[in-house]
C-alpha cells in the first residue's frame, strides 16, 4: 500500500529573539505585509509545477505503468459506505496505440488500440467489441471514454494526453513537500468548478458539485505518483450486496477517487504485438445496431 507522509513546516521562532517591542512590531508588520505575496507565489508555484509535469509527459514517446485506484463513498456521518478497489496496467505509444488491462471485483476489462482498430474485451461476459480508429490521439481518448468506459477526471491517461490546464481548474496552491512511496514529492491542490449537467432530454439542469484535487509530483523528475479528487454533496446510486441479492440505493455523501501509480517506465521498449488483440476462441463479438441493421438489409 502506498504511503504518503507530509512534512509540515513550522513557523520560525525568531520573534523570541527580538530586543524590544519595536523590533517585534516591525517583524510583525513585515510578516503581515508579505502574506498576500506568499499566497500569490504559492498559487503561481502550484500552477508551474503542474505545467512542468504535463510538459515532461508530452516528451515521452511511449509509456508503461501500473496503478491502483480506490473509489470511496463517504456518508454524511463520515463513515465509509462503499469502497471499490481496482488495478490497471497500461502501455501507450504516441500517437494512438494503447493496451490497458483493468481488474476490479466485478471482473476484468482489456482494451487494445493498434492505430487501426479499437477493441474492448469483458471477461465477465466473455464478449468483445471492435470499432475502427484513425491515427489521431483525440479520437483514442473519445473511444476510451465511450467504448471502454475509462474516465479519470482531468486527464483520461494521467498527464499523457492533456496539453494545458483546463479553465475550470482554479485555486491552485502549492502545499509544501511530502513523501509518497519513498519518493520526495511536491503537493499541489486545486479545484474544478461545478459544470452544468444535462438531463435525459438534453436540457441543462442544476450545476454539479465542485471537485477538490490533490497531486503528488516527484520533486526531481516531476513524475506523477498520486492524484486524488474529492466531490462533496453527491447523490449516487450505490449497490449493496452481490449477485441476485444486490440492492441499489441512492446515497448522499462524498465521493473520493484515489489513483496511486506503483510503476512508471517512460519511453519504455514496446512492440506492435503489445497492442494487437486476438479474441479468445469462445468469445462472442458484440455487434452495434448499425451492423445488425446493415446485415438485415443485405
Amino acid at each position: 500500500m502506498a504511503h504518503c507522509q507530509a512534512n509540515a513546516s513550522r513557523p520560525s521562532s525568531f520573534l523570541l529573539l527580538g530586543k524590544g517591542r519595536f523590533l517585534i512590531l516591525t517583524l510583525l508588520l513585515i510578516m503581515m505585509g508579505s502574506v498576500a505575496g506568499i499566497r500569490a507565489a504559492q498559487a503561481e508555484d502550484g500552477r508551474a509545477i503542474l505545467l512542468k509535469a504535463i510538459r515532461l509527459y508530452h516528451t515521452f514517446h511511449s509509456y508503461k505503468g501500473q496503478a491502483n485506484v480506490d473509489t470511496l463513498m463517504i456518508g454524511t456521518d463520515g463513515k465509509v459506505i462503499k469502497h471499490v478497489g481496482s488495478s490497471s496496467t497500461m502501455k501507450f505509444q504516441r500517437p494512438n496505440k494503447i493496451s490497458l488491462f483493468i481488474q476490479n471485483p466485478a471482473g476484468s476489462r482489456a482494451v487494445y488500440g493498434d492505430g487501426s482498430n479499437f477493441s474492448v474485451f469483458e471477461a465477465s461476459t466473455n464478449q468483445y467489441s471492435t470499432v475502427p480508429m484513425s491515427g489521431k490521439e483525440p479520437e483514442m481518448i473519445t473511444l476510451l471514454r465511450k467504448q471502454a468506459g475509462v474516465v479519470a477526471g482531468l486527464d483520461t491517461l494521467f498527464l499523457l494526453t492533456e496539453t494545458s490546464l483546463p479553465k475550470t481548474l482554479t485555486n491552485l496552491q502549492y502545499k509544501g513537500t511530502s513523501t509518497c512511496n519513498g519518493h520526495p514529492v511536491f503537493v499541489v491542490t486545486g479545484t474544478t468548478s461545478a459544470t452544468p449537467e444535462l438531463s435525459g432530454g438534453g436540457k441543462t439542469s442544476m450545476p454539479g458539485a465542485a471537485t477538490e484535487w490533490t497531486w503528488w509530483i516527484d520533486r526531481q523528475s516531476y513524475l506523477l505518483y498520486k492524484v486524488e479528487n474529492k466531490t462533496s454533496n453527491v447523490v449516487k446510486p450505490v449497490s449493496f450486496g452481490s449477485g441476485n441479492n444486490a440492492v441499489v440505493k441512492d446515497v448522499k455523501g462524498t465521493v473520493i477517487m484515489r489513483y496511486i501509480v506503483s510503476e512508471i517506465k517512460p519511453d519504455a521498449n514496446i512492440t506492435p504485438s503489445d497492442f494487437a488483440f486476438t479474441p479468445p476462441k469462445s468469445a462472442i463479438q458484440k455487434r452495434t445496431i448499425q451492423e445488425i441493421l446493415g446485415g438485415q438489409k443485405k
